[in-house]
């Protein structure tokens, strides 16, 4: 199976590793020509090339749009790495033409393949928790102001994503507050509070945060759940006798960028939708929108 890569940045460079541990890694176009080994010397150099089985694309978020609408006219299964697009005009196109020509269209919401948040969707499916009640997402640290787009759209997404892989529908309502305290128009910090039927859920995110926090929990009529991104552990939490019982499952270091390349390239090699595909995806920016900051 090979690969081709577009965009190897910060984020980019992660990928690239794992397409070589993983012997997929076919070519790579990045404007910096940083990998000269494998660099392509044009996107249509790799949209040109029968022996291209997909494309992953790891650039800013600004030209994802353009970027993935050439993969998909070219015919050829795409990752696009969150956020998706910039807006949902963008994301609807994108799923409609990867419809069209009948190509896998895939969005990185890496969350989905972590080994902790599939232990979560299976106690949840279980039982364990009863009926959901409540969803809080914490996504903080110190970290690089954007420009093209400001933390709830550089943060959220992952967390969007999964909170609506637990409810199953998009909220009804979507109130959010934010601040600009280092660049003017960029919110580096936001508070977003999704209400549904019978579940209420907030998301915090900040690039403003003195240490690194990546926490999402869970609490339902039985039983919760809190996950720490940061210690990779998942914490089950049952009341038994007026006591509270904490079962606390640790993952280790976790390979979920990993696990979301092998489920892309088993998607294009048995014909597979993927699990966050682009109607995921197009869902996910249609809530990062209604979130007016």
């Amino acid at each position: 199976m090979n690969i081709a890569l577009i965009g190897c940045g910060k984020w980019g460079s992660n990928i690239y590793q794992v397409l070589l541990e993983q012997k997929l890694l076919y070519r790579l176009y990045d404007l910096n020509k940083v990998k000269p080994e494998v660099s392509a010397d044009s996107l249509e150099a790799i949209l040109n090339d029968p022996a291209v089985d997909g494309v992953v694309i790891a650039t800013p978020v600004v030209t994802h749009y353009e970027i993935a609408k050439k993969v998909l006219e070219a015919k050829k299964p795409v990752l696009v790495e969150k956020p998706f697009v910039l807006n949902s005009k963008d994301a609807r196109e994108l799923v409609r033409l990867a419809d069209h020509q009948k190509v896998i269209l895939m969005v990185g919401h890496l969350l989905h393949y972590h080994p902790a948040i599939i232990k979560l969707k299976e106690l949840i499916a279980d039982g364990n928790l009863g009926e959901l009640r409540y969803i809080y997402s914490d996504r903080l640290n110190f970290g690089q102001i954007r420009t093209e787009e400001n933390v709830w759209w550089s943060f959220a997404p992952h967390d969007i994503s999964i909170i609506l892989s637990l409810i199953g529908k998009k909220p009804e309502r979507v109130y959010a507050f934010g601040s600009d305290l280092m660049k003017n128009g960029i919110a580096d910090m936001t508070l977003t509070i999704m209400n549904f039927d019978s579940v209420t859920a907030h998301i915090h995110v900040s690039w403003f945060n003195p240490s690194k926090v990546q926490r999402l929990a869970v609490i339902g009529s039985k039983g919760s759940v809190v996950f720490d991104g940061v210690e990779n552990e998942l914490t089950f939490y049952q009341r038994q006798n007026d006591v509270m019982v904490a079962n606390a499952m640790t993952f280790g270091t976790v390979p979920a960028l990993t696990r979301e390349i092998e489920h892309f390239v088993d998607c294009i090699k048995f014909g597979r939708i993927p699990l966050t595909d682009g109607k995921e995806g197009q869902r996910v920016v249609e809530v990062l929108e209604e979130a007016i900051l």
